[in-house]
């Protein structure tokens, strides 16, 4: 199995900077499905992947990354 998938992508819909985390399941067949992670501001498709488990999407704040630079 490959290492997760971890990144961060902006919304075109809405303009929120997005996280997006893959996940495993455990105890399954090894059978990968096409899984979609959805934006959690505005629900607009973000990606879209096969996997052996899915995404979990989490809202960026972006005033606390600008007040670390």
């Amino acid at each position: 199995m490959s290492g997760a998938r971890n990144f961060e992508k902006r919304c075109e819909q809405c303009g929120k900077l997005v996280h997006i985390q893959e996940y495993f399941l455990t105890g399954g067949l090894g059978a990968k499905e096409k899984e979609e992670a959805s934006c959690p501001n505005c629900h607009s498709l973000l990606y879209k992947a096969m996997t052996e488990g899915g995404f979990r999407t989490s809202l960026i704040e972006e005033n606390s990354i600008n007040n670390k630079k």
